[in-house]
Formats: C-alpha cells, structure tokens, sequence
C-alpha cells in the first residue's frame, strides 16, 4: 500500500508516471532518485488536466510543476491522517481477517503480498462505492494477478472464460479462486485456461494449431 508520503524523501524528484505497473499502486519503485507517482490513484481530477497534450505547460514546465505538486501533496498528507478511502480500505481488510468473507477467502487473503492485497481491497471499494460491475473488476484484477490474461464474459449466457498465460500451481490457484469468489456470481459458469489460450474464430492471434485448446 505504498503512498506518495511513505519514505518521502525532499531531495527527491517525484514525477507522474505515465505506465504504472497496476492501476492500484500509487507508488510502485522509490529507490532512484527520480520516483514515479500514479496520480489516478487518489488524484485524478488535480493530474489530469496537467497530462493533457494541450495543457499550456512545456514539456521543460511540466515535470517541475508535478515535483511541486507531489512534494506538496505528501506533506498534506502527513498532516491530515487518514482519508476516507483509506478507512474504507482498512473497514474491508478487517472484514476478511476477521472471517465474514469466510476462513477460505481468510486464508487466501492473507497468503498475498501486502501490494497485491491493496489492489484487491481497492478493486472490491470501486465495486461497492463507485458502482463499477464486479465483473468488469474481476477482469482488471486477473490482469493485475496475471499479466497477459484475457477475459471473455458473457452475460447472457452468464459464462465467463478467462486465459491465464502461466503455469498453473497451487497458489496462483488460490489468487484465482479468490477473485473469481469475491467478485463473479457464485450461478456463473467460469472456465479457466493456464497457459494455453482457446481458439476464437475471427481472432487470429488465437488460432494456432498445437498452442491452443478447443472449447
């Protein structure tokens, strides 16, 4: 759950980074002098128009204003404590210590890694608060779990199909089974393939013989 003002460090240049690792991490590596900051995380509505192409600011401008910006916002934020968001984080990750999503999902949580718990309890806070289909989470938390995955959801047929591009073993199940319990419908259908991706018709990429399953 690393922030922009944990191990803030003034001598620093904190810039935005335009290809974060996860849609979840504010801050993904600190140890070069130059850090780079995922602002969509907790301030879009401050960043955004700044990265705009036609945000008035030179190239030279820019990463000046984003240093003052993220020197300012860490500071505020050592001064002001929790946010809201960050309540709602932790209400949830008492939750699941404490059993009410079950001793499985108890266990699985607790065998993930602190950042990969953030995204997690971050993409189950957009589902209940912002309104975003808990399907359309779980897609771009399988993405966040196993890069290179596709998902296929229909519902109509309430079936979801997902490709992971990994050798399957027994925790990357777990992580697995935990997204597919906390935000797919228990009535829906899911298939998972490891490693080898399933042919669609129209999609070539997907086409090739002896590096694919028929489903």
């Amino acid at each position: 759950m690393s922030k922009v003002w944990q191990d803030f460090d003034a001598e620093k240049e904190y810039i935005v980074d335009t290809n974060p690792v996860s849609p979840f991490i504010e801050v993904c590596c600190k140890s070069s002098r130059t850090v780079k900051v995922n602002p969509l995380v907790r301030f879009p509505q401050l960043f955004l128009p700044l990265c705009q192409e036609d945000s008035g600011f030179s190239d030279e401008e820019k990463p000046v204003i984003e240093n003052a910006l993220f020197h300012y916002i860490a500071k505020m934020d050592r001064l002001s404590g929790m946010n809201l968001l960050a309540l709602r984080l932790l209400d949830m990750h008492h939750d699941i210590q404490q059993g009410l999503y079950g001793t499985q999902v108890k266990e699985w949580y607790a065998s993930l890694r602190p950042r990969d718990q953030y995204a997690l309890l971050r993409g189950m806070e957009q589902s209940r608060y912002e309104e975003i289909p808990l399907y359309h989470m779980y897609r771009i938390l399988l993405q966040h779990f196993f890069p290179g995955a596709k998902v296929y959801i229909h519902e109509a047929e309430q079936q979801v199909l997902a490709y992971i591009p990994e050798e399957e073993s027994d925790a990357k199940e777990r992580t697995a089974k935990l997204l597919q319990f906390l935000f797919l419908d228990l009535l829906w259908d899911t298939c998972l393939f490891w490693k080898w991706p399933f042919g669609i018709i129209g999609e070539e990429q997907t086409m090739h013989m002896d590096n694919m399953v028929i489903y």
